[in-house]
């Protein structure tokens, strides 16, 4: 297996997510990351997590779903972070009803952290994004990106 095989890990949320693998090592961590169309948005949200040959880890899992089940009023504590910390809030005051889930990224190996990011639809090609890390169940680091 010089350039890898890939090896797939199928979620009924998440869609499938895959890795790469040049050995059988049951000890050593893996990528899984892949894309789903989620229910609302009309474009894909990249998932990544960390994992084994066996797939990603289970709590994360697990805490991905939630986190996609909470995407409402995670939206919601997050406008409220971002009313009171960005000067330009008004270039993105319509972001909840307009962005989308782009990004879930696990942080920390196999504890319950992730980076989590909304975009615009691709077709606009906006460069404004606003994204928080959710940490032991607690959304912090609110920010907006290119405002």
């Amino acid at each position: 297996m010089i350039f890898g095989e890939k090896i797939f890990y199928e979620d009924p949320i998440l869609g499938r997510l895959n890795t790469t693998i040049r050995s059988i090592d049951p000890q050593k961590k893996r990528s899984w990351m892949g894309f789903k169309k989620l229910p609302t948005p009309e474009d894909s949200t990249f998932f990544a997590f960390e994992g084994d040959i066996n797939g990603p880890f289970k709590k994360q899992v697990e805490k991905a779903h939630q986190i996609i089940e909470l995407i409402d009023s995670t939206k919601v504590i997050m406008d409220t972070e971002l009313k009171k910390t960005q000067r330009n809030y008004s270039k993105i005051e319509n972001w909840q009803e307009y962005f989308h889930l782009t990004t879930l990224l696990s942080l920390y190996g196999e504890d319950n952290s992730f980076e989590i990011t909304f975009g615009p639809p691709e077709v606009d090609y906006l460069e404004y994004s606003v994204g928080c890390s959710w940490i032991n169940d607690e959304i912090i680091e609110v920010k907006a990106y290119g405002i």
